[in-house]
């Protein structure tokens, strides 16, 4: 941790970051050890931080619950979206963590899959036209409403997309109990092709090749997110 922030501060030019990830992409409780608290504790004495936190994509529900009893964790930022708000075992983790006091940012807002569009996206997209938002505006409004959450994490790659966020994060129109209902069924309709990220049912039941998540998430990126290089180039190397 200590060589990946001294290269971080050397890149950006600075003294200190005031929210270090220390721990990137944590898929398990036991990566929350004695050894990293103090060493958290230790860069703020020295003011190279000013506040220690973590992210997670895989397991993430255990790693919040066991983070809520951390008073070292104060942020984590987490996939959080309509087809993860269906998850008992996430919730309650969610909000143990608030009320521990942590500062939750949601990512992977859109809840995209490998899927290939079907007739249930053209019907949630009519829904929300219909309401004056687009569904990927739609999708980011239903987390923001979230006030367990303080922010959320959206990729942006160019300016149309940017203006569009904008405009939502600005938006005062709330969603109703009728909007909340169809991206439950929306969800319940094509969960089969979103990887909720719980790597440790799917690698444990494959011993041998335990890349099933990671072959999911890449299938994401290529059919969902328009990054076929990139996800053939993550996929090439699988052993």
């Amino acid at each position: 941790i200590e060589k990946r922030l001294k290269t971080s501060l050397k890149r950006m030019n600075t003294d200190y970051i005031d929210l270090y990830y220390g721990l990137h992409q944590c898929s398990n409780p036991a990566w929350l050890t004695d050894g990293v608290r103090k060493w958290a504790e230790s860069a703020k004495k020295r003011g190279l931080i000013r506040l220690f936190g973590l992210s997670t994509h895989q397991n993430s529900e255990k790693v919040l619950a066991a983070a809520a009893k951390l008073p070292w964790i104060e942020v984590i930022m987490t996939p959080f979206n309509f087809y993860k708000m269906q998850d008992p075992e996430l919730q309650a983790a969610v909000d143990a963590c608030h009320k521990a006091g942590i500062g939750l940012i949601a990512m992977k807002t859109q809840g995209m899959g490998q899927r290939i569009k079907t007739e249930a996206d053209k019907k949630l997209t009519e829904h929300f036209l219909q309401r004056g938002f687009t569904k990927e505006q739609a999708k980011i409004k239903l987390v923001l409403e979230d006030k367990r959450f303080s922010s959320t994490c959206v990729g942006m790659k160019n300016v149309s997309v940017l203006n569009s966020n904008l405009a939502v994060a600005f938006d005062k129109t709330k969603l109703t109990q009728a909007d909340r209902e169809v991206f439950s069924q929306y969800a319940k309709a094509t969960c089969d092709g979103y990887c909720a990220g719980c790597a440790d049912i799917c690698n444990s039941a494959l011993a041998d090749a335990p890349y099933v998540s990671d072959i999911m998430r890449y299938l994401m990126y290529h059919n969902s997110y328009g990054e076929q290089a990139e996800a053939k180039r993550l996929f090439a190397q699988i052993p």
